[in-house]
């Protein structure tokens, strides 16, 4: 298994149909059909960490891999460049059973709920947890004009100032009249200590300006996005599965049909 993956020289880059959200309707696809991407960030007790010994690739802590072959696309000091496109608030909310978190539910965040404590006692005598989750539709850099559907790359915990960084950087483009993905994004990885706890956390920094050619590609892929509404495929991919096979993997990014992770406290 190669620990990057390739673009082959000779594909075309993507050239939607003027009516493209009508073609996918023609064709009886809809959002369930859908398997979505999502860039996953492992940590130290993650199942996917390999030293290579029997051929796999080498995963180590603070890897950015891709959920579906968990190739490396970056991590720690190796930031992979990325172009970003929505941003999908959302509130993941768990309850307390037997001294174990058990998730319940996700829901968008909205005016109403957006200052909603973390942490509280209902009046039943449930304790409730939420993780407040800023998620991004993302695509590699290099792959923009060769991809049909962008990744989900997620936020939580102490990876959230890398979600409002990357906040910070798309509303910037827009004070100057911009596109807000008129910019690409550097997204790696920092693994931190404390006390007798090690794990990763998600970094994001400003890249440099596309191309007018990934301009136009780009523009596309906006197109693809709000065309699969791809919000509303993460959240029944989510609602629907147990968490427990989302294990040591952290910031909600989690592979397809996995329920997001409580497994690092992030």
């Amino acid at each position: 298994m190669n620990n990057e993956l390739m673009i082959n020289e000779a594909q075309a880059p993507i050239e939607l149909h003027p009516n493209f959200a009508d073609m996918a309707a023609e064709m009886g696809i809809t959002a369930t059909d859908i398997v979505l991407p999502r860039l996953l960030l492992t940590q130290p007790m993650s199942p996917y960490l390999s030293d290579g010994s029997t051929g796999d690739t080498v995963v180590r802590t603070g890897d950015i891999v891709t959920n579906d072959s968990y190739v490396v696309v970056g991590g720690v000091d190796k930031p992979v460049e990325v172009v970003a496109f929505k941003l999908w608030k959302v509130w993941n909310e768990y309850h307390m059973v037997s001294g174990e978190k058990e998730y319940v539910t996700s829901y968008p965040v909205t005016a109403m709920n957006a200052r909603q404590r973390y942490q509280e006692i209902m009046a039943d005598g449930t304790e409730v947890i939420r993780d407040f989750v800023m998620n991004y539709f993302v695509v590699e850099r290099s792959k923009l004009g060769f991809v049909a559907t962008p990744s989900l790359v997620s936020f939580k915990r102490t990876s959230i100032n890398a979600g409002k960084a990357i906040a910070t950087m798309l509303q910037s483009s827009m004070v100057f009249g911009k596109a807000p993905w008129s910019k690409s994004i550097k997204l790696s990885s920092s693994i931190i200590k404390d006390g007798n706890r090690t794990y990763a956390v998600l970094v994001a920094k400003p890249g440099t300006n596309l191309t007018d050619e990934e301009m136009a590609a780009a523009n596309k892929m906006y197109g693809i996005v709000k065309s699969l509404e791809l919000a509303k495929i993460a959240a029944e991919e989510t609602s629907s599965v147990s968490l427990d096979n989302d294990r040591n993997l952290s910031n909600g990014a989690r592979t397809v049909s996995f329920a997001p992770s409580d497994a690092d406290v992030i």
